[in-house]
């Protein structure tokens, strides 16, 4: 799959399952970055490249990589942009976001969203660049 066709697959089940998603797309790169409920459930970042060593992000599906899991202080996850790889992604976001709703409660996690916008909307880069879709 071309980047561009998995991210619209991944926000479009996203989306259905109630995530909200914002959208970057780089301008010197074909990187795609998606926030996901305004960064509460972390990042997914979709390339044909490795990242940046000091931009970390929690999901990654990298066209031509390789699946592996990072422990340590954060998890991050790794994947291929084939299909049953991107599904398995999708599978983890939607767990880890369904865990951090319970752990907090509906109303907590709300409200972390809604703080997060409100505290970065206006901070350059991704958060004034980015469009939610």
């Amino acid at each position: 799959m071309e980047l561009k066709e998995v991210a619209e697959y991944v926000i479009q089940v996203l989306k259905a399952n109630g995530v909200v998603v914002q959208r970057y797309n780089a301008y010197s790169t074909q990187s795609i970055y998606l926030k996901l409920d305004c960064g509460v459930s972390k990042s997914l970042r979709i390339s044909d490249h490795r990242g940046k060593p000091y931009l970390r992000y929690r999901y990654n599906l990298i066209k031509g990589g390789r699946k592996r899991k990072e422990t340590g202080k954060y998890a991050r996850d790794y994947a291929t942009t084939e299909k049953s790889d991107v599904a398995d992604m999708i599978e983890l976001i939607l767990y880890d976001r369904q865990v951090l709703i319970d752990n907090l409660g509906a109303r907590t996690y709300r409200y972390y969203m809604e703080n997060k916008w409100r505290e970065n909307k206006d901070q350059k880069g991704f958060w004034s660049k980015a469009k939610f879709v």
